[in-house]
């Protein structure tokens, strides 16, 4: 934050994380976000939204998503293009995540995934296929969405290839007919979208029972 403008006061920044470290749920980019925004606001420099995900985009592709502090949001580029979807604010949706007690390197699955990753198909491109997002959005935007069939993560197939944990994960998932569910980022967690509090709770319970190994946590869009 300093390049390019003078602040006449240094900052003591603690962080006090409670998103697992290394999960693929971007614990790491929030926190980041979080700082540029606190130091913009604490040193009153007024830089504008748009230069502050420039500025975000130089310390990770996932840092300008949360600098619009926006739950839903389309995303392009190399995660610095991004257009909050205003509509969606107010829609909620409930999560079911499972961590598993492993670290996962995102860069090892990246460079698995050049190696690996088939040429045709649905995981033929990162971002999936074309339509994939329009399809995901027209869900998004109704009462009762069903999106088992419109959530994808390219980088799941490859993940599961390395680490038998997250492939298991998956398995109990689906043991429990449970439909929309997807490993977040690179992994290791993995949600479930579920239909209420309720149900997340309920779920939970069962799972700590089950998968010893793991984290189970409860969240929803805020």
């Amino acid at each position: 934050m300093q390049d390019g403008y003078c602040p006449d006061k240094g900052v003591d920044i603690k962080i006090i994380k409670n998103i697992p470290v290394g999960a693929g749920l971007g614990g790491g980019s929030s926190n980041a976000a979080a700082v540029i925004l606190g130091l913009n606001r604490f040193w009153k420099l007024k830089v504008p939204l748009k230069k502050l995900s420039t500025i975000a985009s130089k310390v990770g592709s996932d840092v300008p998503f949360f600098i619009h502090e926006s739950p839903f949001a389309k995303v392009e580029g190399r995660g610095e293009i991004i257009k909050p979807l205003k509509e969606l604010c107010s829609k909620k949706l409930w999560h079911l995540l499972v961590v598993p007690r492993i670290h996962v390197s995102t860069p090892e699955i990246y460079r698995k995934w050049d190696y690996f990753a088939p040429k045709k198909g649905k995981y033929s491109r990162l971002t999936g296929v074309a339509g994939s997002v329009k399809i995901l959005l027209s869900e998004l935007s109704k009462k009762n969405p069903q999106l088992e069939g419109a959530l994808f993560n390219s980088l799941q197939e490859i993940t599961c290839r390395s680490y038998p944990e997250v492939k298991r994960t998956i398995i109990k998932f689906s043991e429990l007919s449970l439909k929309a569910v997807l490993m977040s980022g690179s992994g290791p967690a993995v949600f479930a979208l579920l239909g209420s509090r309720k149900d997340c709770f309920l779920m939970r319970r069962r799972l700590l029972r089950e998968l010893k190994s793991t984290q189970v946590f409860v969240a929803k869009t805020i």
